[in-house]
């Protein structure tokens, strides 16, 4: 064995550098290399096609003859490297970008540098054909290439008189300025490329005359009714000159023929294009001519409709000016704006603060020379607000208790009064004519729907009307006991429950407080963490108490950290608030779930409706629910509703049954929870449906509904409404029979003609109609029935004006 290491250490040694081994030395590393060649010559290679070329390659670091080569890529075509000199020459034949990796090489070393060539396409100027000149004329000719220039150079010849060049310019400049002397003048430009440092020269003729011209074709603005005054100017040709216009000019406008004045006083504002013409009294005869167009402003007007203002309500009409140069200055010249509006930039605006009858005078002054006036008298009735009413009542409510809501309204004159206008109140529950109060105890259970009617103190009064509901159910099951606790999942810190009402029912004399119990399901074994947040996340005065049970109400005992011993009883988690939490150590086999329950209770037994709280559980299992079904209000009669009922947390199959209650006639409840058919008779129903599951024991839920049968809803208001009167209150319910509150409107303009000028919701056609005439329109009203019933009716509205 000794032998054998003795034999592999050797081997080791022997294979291995720099490793001392045995009694050896240490080994030196290699010597540095000898030499280091390393090519200087720039990267980047510049050449330009058709041109010859030559460059030689420089290196450094050689200490012996250097052999150059390529080793991948090539050269552009019609160039060599001459291996010997490094000398890469030749011409190029076409426009090239390649990349070329070449060696230097002596007897002792190599180096290799990749290159990126180059060919340019050779440069050349575009042919440049100047127009002739004429003296006295401003002159420009702009210098144009095929590339980016870094500048531009007058090489050659002379420039006509009066003309600049622009000397070591870059891009694209032009010739400028006027020219003063006839002749022909060659000159020749070069124009150096910003690519490749490469250059082009064009020779460029300018022919310079003394031709007639035009030089001011352009005339000044004009305004309706105002004097005009302005000229066309010609230079050269011989006098006296000649000047004719044609192809339209503003009406109201001439053109002195021998001076090219034009004066008048235009009579139609607009745009207008001409073409001017002049011509000289030379033997020749000379002439020229332009095409230009001319602006004649409009004469200003007001365009605007004030309507009445509503006291208190933001105000906002724009005076719609028109005309003149557009930049005006509105003054009230006499009588008054509404006290709270004001002149903002061509509109009235602000809020009125007084009722009553406003004149003023307006005039608006532009900036034109001279400048143009118009004016207009604006009249303002302030008017209070229209009513609004509030759009729904307090609704469910339970049977037996005690029932308080309020028909809200705004706008309008105080005081008002209330009136039952159509439709029936809850048996029990009647209407304060004076406050809009809604009392009493509802004795019977149903959906009621009902029309109320608002008149204020106006001169003349305003009325509105408004659809409203009330559906009395039967009384709520409250989660205050083990059997009738809430099951509780799905819940986190953003998910807040309240707790129940400490005073029930709501005209009790002395407090009851109410506490609050909840179903939880757990797998045995596991640890379920239960936290309530009032104080902390909802700075809640509820100082909350949580305990948890069994279903015989009596509290358990595996709660707490580490040994789970302790009672299931918190009051507040610590010293910095009074809210609470337990851990549960949840007995049994973790093959099956337990049921137990969370008890929430107010310390104190102050608790009230709005002392909200949340709940945060981790550990438990969702229990059997019933998933809530949306628009679950109504039928019609004689319709076919099917509806499929849904749960969640369950185990298995689930199976449906009536718990309690009455189905409508024509309705059935499978196993499977399809429910619905055709109802056959009008009426309230309420009845409970319960979803049991296959777990062991089974899990069982219950879910709470109603609905109500009714009639085809139908619309039995006259479809010719009484006269409305112009810029006067006016208010027409829209009356309706059967179907299933709430109720959703829509109109349609018949024949394209506009709506009534006036406002509609909720069925009330009211305000101010502020045009005049005959107004056609299509109303239909849906209801909330599943499927939803409809009704239509055209109505035909004569707004007119009134005493």
């Amino acid at each position: 064995m000794k032998a054998r290491l003795l034999t592999l250490l050797a081997a080791s040694c022997f294979a291995t550098l720099f490793v001392s081994c045995g009694g050896g030395g240490v080994s030196s590393p290699p010597p540095p290399p000898s030499e280091f060649i390393t090519i200087t010559t720039a990267g980047t290679i510049q050449m330009v096609q058709s041109v010859a070329f030559t460059l030689t390659l420089q290196e450094s670091g050689a200490k012996s003859a250097v052999t150059w080569s390529i080793t991948d890529g090539r050269l552009p075509t019609g160039l060599s490297l001459d291996a010997t000199t490094g000398i890469i020459s030749g011409t190029p034949a076409s426009q090239e970008f390649d990349q070329v990796t070449i060696q230097a090489k002596d007897a002792g070393a190599s180096a290799t540098k990749t290159f990126t060539v180059n060919a340019w396409m050779k440069f050349t100027l575009p042919p440049i054909s100047p127009a002739a000149a004429h003296t006295n004329v401003p002159y420009n000719l702009q210098l144009f290439a095929n590339t980016a220039i870094s500048g531009w150079s007058l090489v050659g010849g002379s420039l006509p008189p009066g003309l600049t060049f622009p000397q070591g310019q870059a891009g694209y400049p032009f010739i400028t300025g006027t020219p003063t002397t006839v002749g022909s003048y060659t000159f020749t430009v070069q124009a150096t490329d910003t690519t490749v440092p490469q250059t082009a020269t064009e020779d460029i003729t300018i022919l310079v005359d003394s031709h007639l011209t035009i030089t001011k074709s352009a005339l000044m603005t004009g305004g309706e009714t105002h004097t005009y005054s302005d000229s066309f100017v010609a230079v050269n040709g011989t006098p006296p000159l000649h000047w004719s216009v044609s192809n339209g000019f503003p009406p109201g406008l001439s053109i002195d023929a021998t001076t090219g004045a034009v004066t008048g006083t235009p009579t139609a504002g607009g745009s207008y294009s001409y073409t001017v013409q002049v011509t000289d009294s030379s033997v020749s005869v000379q002439s020229d001519s332009t095409q230009n167009s001319i602006s004649i402003e409009f004469v200003p007007q007001f365009h605007f409709n004030t309507g009445p203002a509503n006291i208190g309500n933001f105000y906002d009409v724009f005076l719609g000016l028109t005309g003149g140069n557009g930049q005006f200055t509105i003054t009230v010249t006499s009588g008054s704006l509404p006290p709270g509006l004001l002149l903002n930039a061509g509109f009235v605006q602000g809020f009125p603060t007084q009722l009553g009858t406003y004149t003023a005078s307006l005039q608006a002054v532009d900036t034109s020379s001279p400048p143009y006036t118009a004016a207009t008298t604006i009249t303002i009735v302030v008017v209070p607000p229209p009513i609004v009413m509030s759009n729904t009542v307090s609704s469910p409510t339970p049977v037996n208790a005690l029932y308080h809501s309020q028909v809200g309204v705004t706008g309008g004159t105080p005081p008002y009064s209330w009136v039952l206008d159509s439709g029936q109140l809850p048996l029990g529950v009647v209407l304060d004519t004076a406050t809009g109060f809604l009392d009493g105890t509802p004795s019977k259970t149903g959906l009621d729907s009902f029309k109320v009617g608002v008149t204020d103190s106006s001169s003349p009064p305003q009325t509105d009307y408004a659809n409203y509901f009330i559906e009395v159910r039967p009384g709520r099951i409250r989660n205050d006991s083990i059997a009738t606790a809430t099951p509780l999942f799905g819940f986190g810190t953003s998910s807040f429950v309240s707790i129940s009402p400490y005073v029930d029912p709501i005209d009790a004399v002395t407090p009851n407080p109410d506490t609050d119990y909840f179903r939880l399901l757990a797998a045995g074994g596991s640890t379920v963490h239960l936290e309530t947040f009032a104080q902390r996340n909802n700075s809640s005065l509820l100082d909350t108490v949580i305990e948890l049970l069994d279903q015989n109400g009596q509290r358990l005992t595996t709660c707490g950290s580490p040994a789970f011993t302790s009672q299931c009883l918190n009051d507040d988690i610590n010293n910095t608030t009074t809210d609470s939490a337990l851990d549960f150590k949840v007995p049994g086999a973790s093959t099956a779930n337990s049921t137990f329950y969370l008890h929430v209770l107010d310390w104190r037994g102050d608790a009230r409706p709005d002392m909200a709280y949340g709940i945060s559980t981790t550990g438990t299992v969702n229990p059997l629910a019933i998933v809530s079904v949306n628009g679950f209000r109504g039928t019609i009669r004689g319709t076919n509703f099917q509806q499929g009922l849904s749960t969640i947390g369950q185990t298995g199959n689930v199976t449906w049954t009536l718990d309690s209650g009455t189905l409508p006639p024509g309705w059935s409840l499978t196993a499977g929870g399809s429910l619905g058919g055709v109802a056959t008779t009008d009426g309230y129903y309420g009845f409970v449906v319960r979803a049991t599951d296959s777990s062991t024991p089974p899990q069982t839920a219950t879910a709470q509904y109603s609905i109500t049968v009714a009639e085809p809803i139908t619309i039995t208001s006259s479809s010719n409404p009484p006269n409305a009167c112009l810029n006067q209150p006016y208010t027409f319910p829209l009356r309706t029979s059967g179907g299933i509150p709430p109720f959703q409107f829509a109109l349609f303009a018949n024949n394209n003609t506009l709506p009534v000028p006036f406002n509609y919701s909720a069925g009330v056609f009211s305000g101010y109609a502020t045009s005049a005439g005959t107004f056609s329109l299509t109303v239909t009203i849906f209801d909330s029935s599943s499927p939803s019933s409809t009704a239509s009716q055209q109505l035909t509205f004569n707004v007119a004006t009134c005493p």
